[in-house]
């Protein structure tokens, strides 16, 4: 994971609500794999989310390439793993 000063706990995580969640992995900038109820899996940095979607960017750095905005609907989702990527830098946005 990224050395990043927000760290997430095991302890933590089970008391957090899901939006209190992925605010934290928002903030922190973490890596993430997110794998939807067809089989498909979708990897990037989590931008934020609302009540029924999240936004997700395939890379942070806009001077290689633009990255589109992801949106997607909540209720597809089946699993948000933190991806241990190191190819991966850590970019302002």
């Amino acid at each position: 994971m990224p050395d990043n000063s927000i760290t997430i706990s095991q302890k933590s995580v089970m008391s957090m609500g899901q939006d209190d969640l992925l605010a934290v992995i928002a903030e922190a900038k973490y890596y993430v794999s997110i794998y939807l109820i067809s089989g498909i899996r979708l990897q990037g940095y989590l931008i934020g989310s609302d009540k029924h979607t999240i936004f997700l960017k395939s890379h942070l750095d806009e001077k290689i390439k633009p990255s589109p905005l992801q949106v997607i609907y909540k209720h597809t989702i089946s699993t948000i793993s933190i991806t241990d990527n190191p190819a991966q830098k850590k970019f302002e946005y």
